[in-house]
């Protein structure tokens, strides 16, 4: 019934799991409930993997939990993250995860990766 539902309303129910999985994460992440926070991040990832608030919220929280494998992970979310905000032209969450970038050690920003192979055929 509820995905007859939601097919209806034409909201995708891949997507809205996705979007209510992450706001599960929200929840696990103000509680500083970082483990949980990050299951349910990688699941809206899994589902919609073209939300880039979906990567930072991974992102943050890899951060959050810090070590060395995952400040790495936290990079390459937040990467990811970078380039779809830049491809959708969100410059909000293009800051945003330029910021927390600027925040890890050893990350220099350059050009995104689309800006730079544009002028390849």
């Amino acid at each position: 019934n509820k995905v007859k539902s939601l097919i209806a309303s034409g909201v995708r129910p891949q997507k809205r799991l996705a979007q209510k999985s992450a706001q599960v994460a929200l929840r696990a992440a103000k509680k500083k409930a970082f483990g949980r926070a990050r299951e349910h991040f990688s699941h809206a990832i899994d589902l919609n993997p073209y939300e880039e608030d979906y990567w930072y919220g991974r992102a943050w929280v890899f951060y959050r939990i810090g070590g060395p494998s995952n400040l790495k992970q936290a990079r390459r979310d937040a990467l990811v993250c970078r380039e779809l905000a830049i491809r959708r032209k969100n410059t909000q969450e293009q800051e945003l995860s330029e910021k927390l970038l600027r925040s890890m050690p050893g990350v220099t920003i350059i050009e995104s990766f689309t800006h730079e192979l544009s002028g390849i055929n």
